[in-house]
């Protein structure tokens, strides 16, 4: 597996009760994140990658859009 790094943006929610008036101001702009990983699969419309692996298994995996991904490198 190849080592990947990638810059992201992931949806938020807030829950409770709110105003509109309150929940209009208080928008936010999408979470930027960064991931090291491995990369598990890419296909037109997602890359999956994990951040653990052995031979036979893999832990902690997460599936990122590709409309959401603004930087990515791979090693």
């Amino acid at each position: 597996m190849k080592k990947i790094y990638i810059e992201w943006y992931d949806a938020y929610t807030r829950d409770g009760w709110e105003s509109v008036e309150d929940a209009i101001k208080n928008c936010k702009s999408l979470m930027p994140c960064k991931t090291i990983g491995w990369l598990l699969n890419e296909d037109e419309k997602q890359i999956t990658v994990c951040h653990t692996f052995n031979p036979s298994l893999v832990m902690g995996i997460l599936h990122i859009p590709k409309c959401s991904i603004v930087k990515m490198k791979r090693y």
